[in-house]
């Protein structure tokens, strides 16, 4: 396998996993285990290649960091296990350059989707569920549980921030 064909399938490791979670825990609430861990297994074989190895550590320290700031939400019950894991996978393959920005993006999206799901809840007879679409009636769905899918915004701000960290930006 050539390099560059590599490091097309770290990318697409990368754009598949995050896609998965966002589909996967807006059905279900769940992102599976293997999703993090398919991204930190792959991010050093990308790093190698594309980022160099003395950036690593930097990725590395954010990573953990990020991670264990995101435990104090776990613990107070704001943010689920699969979203923190899924959080710290995607600050190794962002590192320190992007963290900043991407935590202010991925906030933005997380806010928006909790307002957006507020707004549903408090208006429920404002939306037919029969006359939407399979998303707009689990949206609804979770709105009336009061849940809110925050791995959507961990993954959809990754996706975003995809063409910084293959270096296409």
């Amino acid at each position: 396998m050539t390099a560059a064909a590599l490091v097309f399938l770290m990318q697409f490791v990368f754009v598949f996993c995050l896609s998965y979670a966002i589909v996967s825990d807006l059905r279900r609430l769940i992102i599976p285990n293997w999703i993090p861990i398919a991204l930190a297994v792959t991010f050093p074989v990308f790093a190698l290649m594309h980022a160099g190895v003395d950036r690593v550590p930097a990725h590395v320290a954010v990573a953990v960091l990020v991670f264990l700031i995101s435990m104090i939400f776990f613990v107070a019950d704001w943010m689920g296990g699969g979203d923190i894991k899924l959080l710290a996978a995607v600050m190794l393959w962002l590192g320190p350059g992007a963290a900043p920005e991407f935590l202010v993006v991925m906030s933005l999206l997380g806010a928006a989707l909790a307002i957006t799901l507020m707004i549903v809840r408090s208006f429920p007879s404002a939306v037919d569920p029969w006359g939407q679409t399979i998303v707009a009636r689990r949206v609804i769905e979770l709105a009336r549980l009061g849940q809110c899918p925050y791995g959507v915004a961990i993954g959809a701000a990754a996706l975003m921030f995809a063409p910084r960290v293959f270096g296409f930006a």
